[in-house]
């Protein structure tokens, strides 16, 4: 666990990710994609993260499915 946690990539807060985060929600609004709903706050965060540094989500959570530009590996 300490070497998984210790290679993952942390992503600062910057205006950028807060940019990104506001421009995933609306794209999700506007496709009807559930990362929108304020119930998943946490994981429109984790997606625009991901999504902002270009890199692979991984996760086998169902809600990053089909999410607006990212790319989402499933365990």
């Amino acid at each position: 666990m300490e070497t998984a946690i210790a290679a993952a990539t942390i992503v600062p807060v910057s205006d950028a990710l807060i940019s990104e985060a506001a421009e995933l929600r609306f794209e999700c609004r506007r496709a009807g994609h559930p990362l929108a709903a304020e119930s998943h706050a946490a994981d429109l965060w984790i997606a625009a993260s991901a999504r902002h540094i270009s890199a692979p989500l991984l996760s086998a959570d169902s809600i990053f499915e089909d999410a607006p530009g990212v790319a989402r590996v499933t365990l």
